[in-house]
């Protein structure tokens, strides 16, 4: 009964209910998809940088990744290799040869850091090949190649088979210079990255640098990137004394406080949307009790009881929260949908994006949980924002309502 009441009541002013059920579609297409671009931004920053530049874990010896010295390199690596590619967590790994040193050209000198890699493992484990805009990516047609991003490339004012020296500690402790040239430019999402690491073939950088078989860190790319932790925990037991696993949460804490963070940020929009929707609901419903105060008080004088009205008010809003609410995540889900098939293109803010090692197409990316959740906030706020209107209604005074005009 109390439902079928509370129907009729809500068309008696088509305008306000409209105005209420407009105010929770919004809400929930609001939340839904500021939930959705925001995880989408943040996995694709959180992408970019494990695809091109982290990893998913790595193993080092503990003494290299304190002083960064080229004489600290892993030991029987091709056990390592073996042992390791046996796991069925392990995706892929490769092995990476490294020396801090400088890059110089007729026109510049920098800091960088060398990563000599092995281009057979390195497409499986990083996607750092996929940004190059000009060249290759360490081809096999010439000897002492260097693969160098955009902007460092700008910097050198080199181009295409360019020629570059780099300077970097031999194993022995000596200083060494060797020349190259550029094979490929490249431009990942993270421009400043970019202007700090270069590539070269691990052979190369191995006979310059004293040692054949010299490797200073296994990079692993697992199945889940979330199963890092876990991963370091299981085998770092069973690793040598001199070597340490690192997963990506510690080898880039910035991207672990970003990942933590994304909850809490979003709670914090979906609390600024929640109130305004609650404001915004209080406020018609309490219309609604004004505009029905004599209505109220004869039903009060002719019986019917305080608890009844409370529910009756109650029930209404909630209607209109029930309707709302399935209209808005299917705009929600239409727009989120449409928005991550085609990207949002950003590129009007390229270069700040870069800055922060993100490309300038996010793609929205929708979790069950926050769908779950921003629905419980929409009913709770629907709830909220009854309550005081219908207690308003039921501390009215019959008589007093009665004479209202």
């Amino acid at each position: 009964m109390i439902l079928h009441l509370a129907w009729k009541n809500i068309w008696r002013n088509p305008v306000r209910s409209l105005v209420v059920i407009a105010a929770v579609v919004v809400g929930v297409w609001a939340g839904v998809s500021i939930s959705a671009f925001s995880n989408g931004m943040t996995m694709h920053y959180l992408n970019s940088q494990l695809d091109t530049y982290v990893g998913h874990v790595s193993l080092q010896t503990k003494t290299f990744n304190e002083e960064r010295s080229a004489e600290f390199s892993l030991e029987n690596v091709d056990s390592l290799v073996e042992f390791y590619s046996n796991d069925s967590t392990v995706k892929s790994l490769t092995p990476i040869t490294l020396a801090d040193g400088m890059i110089a050209s007729a026109n510049y000198t920098s800091g960088i850091q060398i990563r000599g890699i092995d281009t057979a493992t390195d497409t499986l484990v990083f996607k750092t090949y996929q940004y190059i805009t000009k060249g290759k990516y360490l081809s096999d047609s010439f000897k002492n190649q260097i693969v160098v991003g955009e902007k460092l490339a700008e910097k050198l004012k080199s181009g295409l088979r360019s020629k570059v020296v780099l300077t970097f500690q031999r194993v022995d402790g000596t200083i060494t210079s060797a020349a190259f040239r550029i094979s490929g430019i490249l431009k990942t999402p993270n421009s400043t990255l970019d202007q700090m690491r270069i590539f070269v073939n691990r052979e190369d950088l191995q006979k310059y640098i004293g040692g054949e078989n010299t490797t200073h860190e296994l990079s692993f790319r697992l199945f889940d990137a979330n199963y890092a932790k876990t991963f370091t925990a299981n085998h770092s037991p069973l690793l040598a004394k001199s070597d340490t696993l690192l997963n990506w949460f510690q080898i880039a804490p910035e991207l672990a406080y970003v990942d933590s963070s994304l909850d809490l940020t979003l709670y914090i929009f979906m609390g600024i949307i929640v109130l305004a929707l609650t404001l915004g609901i209080l406020n018609t419903m309490l219309m609604a009790i004004l505009e029905r105060k004599r209505e109220l008080g004869m039903l009060m004088a002719i019986g019917t009881s305080r608890p009844f009205l409370f529910k009756l008010i109650m029930s209404e809003t909630l209607i209109l929260s029930c309707i709302g609410a399935p209209l808005g995540l299917f705009i929600a889900y239409l727009n989120v949908y449409f928005t991550s098939t085609y990207g949002i293109n950003l590129s009007g803010f390229t270069e700040g994006l870069a800055m922060y090692g993100m490309g300038n197409v996010i793609y929205p990316d929708l979790k069950i949980d926050y769908i779950i959740g921003i629905t419980s906030f929409i009913f709770i706020a629907a709830v909220l924002a009854a309550i005081y209107p219908a207690v308003k209604a039921i501390k009215l005074k019959p008589l007093e309502a009665i004479r209202q005009h």
